[in-house]
């Protein structure tokens, strides 16, 4: 089960955290902190991932534990075309995130 309820790659635990949840919008995104963690499912279907959110020049990127383990930005995960539609990119805040 997955947050749109259809069969896709990702993390059940983090499916369920955001279920039912609104995801961010872009303008929400781009006001994130360096090291935001965040649970993406990617306008493909991909996901729920949890990823940490990196500012760079050409906008906030989403970074793997690897990704800030070895500061490697993967331009392929730069947060574009999020919304709430279902061909969007779906961003959430983390719980640890939101209690913290």
């Amino acid at each position: 089960m997955t947050v749109r309820d259809e069969m896709v790659i990702g993390d059940t635990e983090l499916a369920a955290q955001v279920k039912g949840k609104e995801p961010l919008t872009m303008e929400e995104v781009e006001k994130l902190e360096d090291g935001a963690q965040v649970i993406i499912t990617w306008s493909g279907g991909n996901g729920p991932w949890q990823y940490t959110v990196r500012t760079t020049q050409w906008g906030p990127a989403a970074m793997s534990d690897w990704e800030v383990e070895h500061d490697k930005v993967d331009l392929h995960k730069l947060m574009t075309l999020v919304g709430s539609e279902k061909f969007h990119t779906h961003v959430w805040l983390a719980e640890e995130q939101r209690n913290g």
